[in-house]
């Protein structure tokens, strides 16, 4: 496909193809970033103001983050104390029979232990844990920094993590 189209720049760029489409995109009352990845252009005349609505939805995805972080984690503790909760009663049986058989005494005890993370052979072997850690995605906030408007072609496109890099990128203070 050929993207240069004589006298149009809005079906031709990067940026064009993304005003035209969230423009498109609003017209018919839809949500364009529920098809198109979060773009977020930064004007030349107006860095520290667009920076500065980055800045505030770049922290409130950071609390999305922790939220799905702590509901995943509250998950988790919940199936792992149900595991512990089963391993302890079937203890508990065998020693409830073992006391039978031999007429003795069993000691079984409840431990409180401080939670860790579940590891691999944990995921593996309970389909439930499995499941909780595949079904709820926690999102990575990396962003893909590219050059200004007549500056493509590749190159000088970035990643990012932190707004420090970001505003180092673009030139703002």
């Amino acid at each position: 496909m050929y993207n240069k189209i004589d006298a149009n720049k809005h079906l031709s760029n990067k940026k064009g193809l993304f005003i035209s489409m969230r423009d498109y995109y609003y017209a018919q009352g839809l949500d364009p970033f529920d098809v198109l990845p979060l773009t977020i252009l930064i004007n030349p005349d107006n860095k520290e103001g667009d920076l500065k609505r980055f800045e505030q939805h770049n922290e409130q995805l950071k609390r999305e983050i922790e939220e799905k972080q702590e509901e995943k984690k509250a998950f988790i503790a919940i199936r792992r104390r149900e595991i512990k909760e089963m391993r302890n009663f079937k203890e508990m049986q065998r020693a409830q029979e073992l006391q039978h058989v031999n007429q003795g005494h069993a000691n079984w005890a409840y431990d409180e232990e401080e939670e860790e993370e579940p590891c691999y052979e944990e995921y593996e072997r309970d389909p439930i844990l499995k499941q909780i850690n595949t079904s709820i995605k926690v999102p990575k906030t990396i962003w893909i920094v590219k050059p200004g408007e007549n500056s493509n072609r590749g190159n000088g496109i970035n990643l990012c993590s932190t707004i420090p890099e970001i505003k180092k990128l673009v030139g703002a203070n």
